[in-house]
């Protein structure tokens, strides 16, 4: 069993945590999900008790997971040798892009 303790949110550059801070300004009746995204991904970034609010991606994402509360998705990355959660993309989930469907004809 790992150990979940002492897990802290990171931004890999300015751009991310502009993306991630705008969208919060842009939905103010969200910010609840914040702070829950926040306490539940620091105290452990790979279970929810609730089962579909944290879920790990498949495919070309493998090792990233989804945070979904609401109408919000976070896609975050943590990195368990610094215990450290790396934020990736925050959106809807029409506007996340691993959920974008490419239209092959």
């Amino acid at each position: 069993m790992p150990d979940n303790t002492n897990w802290s949110l990171v931004f890999f550059d300015d751009d991310t945590k502009t993306e991630y801070d705008d969208y919060f300004k842009d939905h103010p009746g969200q910010d609840s999900v914040r702070v829950s995204f926040e306490r539940d991904v620091t105290a452990n970034p790979y279970f929810h008790p609730k089962p579909k609010r944290i879920r790990p991606l498949k495919g070309k994402h493998k090792g990233k997971f989804r945070y979904k509360k609401s109408s919000t998705r976070i896609v975050y990355h943590p990195d368990s040798t610094t215990k450290k959660i790396y934020p990736i993309e925050t959106g809807t989930a029409t506007d996340i892009s691993y959920k974008k469907k490419s239209r092959k004809r």
